[in-house]
């Protein structure tokens, strides 16, 4: 009877080991999974016409706080905007006004808006749709007015990880990316490294070399601040393909210095997680 006991506790003390030596070598590739979405919602709109292409209008929320806007707006009529010019988007959202202003700095001047904090929390999926009116004011006339609805566009939620780093709430539509959160397990990372660089990179093929790759959008500046996980930013893809279409990854360069001599290059791949953003858009 003994012997069957310490039989067991030996078969058990065997196992207890496994399970420990496992967590221990493998809790890099798990720690990531604790962390959860600090984007409550994140939406993207887009409209067109003959004069103008407004994309990338942002209505999104992050740690309690919304915002909107951080649109690029370009007019297509190169005689319509001038230097000097007053560009004014107005939006409705949930029967509240919103109203950006820009003083354009150049003839033809690619526009993009700021972002404006919005005091009304949207709910999810209820706004497919966004009227809105585009005017421009030279010498404190108006001499353009048009208005129509900004259509939701759908967006796809990216993360990526490996043992000790993890790109989390990165959102890409047909055209219009924007950079997610970085995280490292690493205590003191950003005193061993100061300085960083997120590319991320597109390829319409499924090839493996980074070389065939393009540099699409970056992120950058000291570790501490984009551990904050507050500089977020937006890129546009111009190109025929879609974004959706690409696959998607990224270069992460942690840098000593800034002159960049002593540095640490590393790709973190990117997939598509469950989350959908808005699989239902108006056509």
């Amino acid at each position: 009877m003994r012997k069957e006991m310490k039989k067991q506790l030996m078969l058990i003390g065997i196992l207890l080991c496994i399970l420990i030596g496992t967590l221990y070598f493998w809790y890099g590739n798990f720690v990531f999974h604790s962390y959860t979405d600090r984007a409550e919602y994140q939406y993207c709109y887009n409209a067109s016409s003959e004069d103008f292409i407004i994309d990338g209008f942002e209505i999104y929320s992050k740690n309690g706080v919304q915002k909107m806007g951080c649109e690029r707006i370009r007019i297509t009529n190169n005689s319509l905007l001038k230097k000097d010019d007053v560009l004014i988007m107005e939006v409705l959202i949930d029967d509240k006004q919103y109203v950006q202003n820009y003083k354009v700095k150049a003839d033809h001047e690619v526009v993009i808006m700021d972002e404006k904090e919005m005091n009304q929390k949207v709910e999810e999926n209820t706004l497919t749709s966004i009227p809105y009116k585009l005017m421009i004011n030279r010498d404190n006339k108006k001499i353009y007015d048009q208005d129509g609805y900004l259509k939701k566009e759908k967006l796809v939620h990216y993360n990526g990880n490996n043992k000790n780093y993890s790109l989390q709430n990165i959102y890409v539509g047909s055209s219009w990316l924007k950079t997610g959160d970085f995280y490292s397990t690493i205590h003191g990372i950003e005193k061993d490294y100061p300085y960083i660089t997120i590319d991320y990179l597109v390829s319409s093929d499924e090839s493996k070399d980074i070389n065939n790759y393009e540099r699409f959008a970056y992120l950058q500046g000291k570790t501490n601040e984009v551990l904050k996980n507050n500089k977020n930013q937006v890129a546009f893809y111009d190109e025929k393909e879609s974004l959706l279409d690409q696959k998607i990854t990224c270069v992460i360069t942690l840098f000593k210095d800034k002159k960049g001599q002593d540095k640490f290059s590393f790709s973190v791949d990117l997939s598509p997680t469950s989350k959908v953003v808005d699989d239902h858009v108006e056509k």
